[in-house]
C-alpha cells in the first residue's frame, strides 16, 4: 500500500517509468493555458520535465485530491484530468522563486490557484508572474484601486468601507451620532495587510470587474 509520505526515493524510482506532464492528452486548452500563466517569467519547470503519477500509485485519505514532490517535479492526481484548480494549486507548488517561502506556500496555493484558472479562461497572460501579486506595497494597491475605480480613495480603510468588505485588518469603531467607522487593527504588520488585501481582490475578480481589473492593473505594472 502506498501511503501519502512516500519515500523521495521512491518517487524518484517512479519517475523513470511514469509519464511526463507534456505527454498527456489531457494537457491541452486550460491546463495548457493555466501552465502558461503560471509559468510567466520561465518560474516552471519545463512540462517535458515534471512527472506525473498514476492515481493508483498513491494511496491516501478520499479527501486528499493531489500531492506535489517539489524536489522531484513529481505531481499525483487522484483523478485525470484533474479539476483545474486542483491543477493550478499543485503547479504552484512546483514554482521555485526568491519571495516563496513556507510561511506563504498555502496562501499562494489557495489565494492564487483561482486566479490563475481565472487568467487562463480569459486568454490573459500577466506581465508578471502572479505569485509577486504579494511583494506589493499597500501603496501599489491604493494606487491601483485609485487608476481602475476613478476614486481618490484616501486610504484602504476608505476603499473596503466603499465595497462593504471588512477585511481581518480592518474593525468598526463607532462615530458620531452612532454610525460606524472602519479603522485600522494595528495589530497586523504592513505584510499582513498587503496579503489580506490581495486576498481580498483575488476573492472578488471572480464576480466584480473591477476588482479583476485592480489585479490585472497590479500584475501589468512596470
Amino acid at each position: 500500500m502506498r501511503m501519502m509520505n512516500l519515500r523521495m526515493t521512491e518517487v524518484m524510482d517512479m519517475s523513470e517509468s511514469r509519464p511526463k506532464l507534456c505527454q498527456l492528452s489531457w494537457f491541452d486548452g486550460i491546463y495548457r493555458k493555466i501552465y502558461d500563466v503560471l509559468n510567466v517569467e520561465n518560474m516552471l519547470p519545463d512540462p517535458c520535465e515534471i512527472t506525473i503519477l498514476y492515481p493508483e500509485d498513491v494511496e491516501v485519505r478520499e479527501t486528499v485530491l493531489a500531492l506535489t514532490w517539489q524536489d522531484a517535479k513529481t505531481i499525483w492526481f487522484r483523478y485525470q484530468p484533474p479539476d483545474p484548480l486542483a491543477f493550478a494549486h499543485e503547479l504552484l507548488h512546483l514554482i521555485d522563486a526568491p519571495n516563496k517561502t513556507r510561511e506563504l506556500e498555502e496562501i499562494y496555493g489557495y489565494n492564487l490557484a483561482g486566479l490563475a484558472v481565472i487568467l487562463a479562461r480569459e486568454n490573459i497572460i500577466p506581465k508578471i508572474n502572479i505569485i509577486r501579486l504579494f511583494d506589493v506595497t499597500e501603496d501599489d494597491i491604493l494606487n491601483a484601486i485609485r487608476k481602475v475605480y476613478r476614486i481618490n480613495f484616501s486610504s484602504l480603510e476608505e476603499y473596503h468601507e466603499f465595497i462593504g468588505v471588512i477585511p481581518p485588518f480592518i474593525r468598526l469603531e463607532e462615530g458620531i451620532n452612532g454610525t460606524l467607522r472602519f479603522v485600522r487593527d494595528h495589530q497586523y504588520s504592513a505584510r499582513d495587510v498587503v496579503i489580506y488585501a490581495i486576498t481580498e481582490l483575488i476573492a472578488g475578480a471572480d464576480f466584480d470587474p473591477f476588482m479583476f481589473q485592480v489585479v490585472l492593473e497590479l500584475l501589468n505594472r512596470s
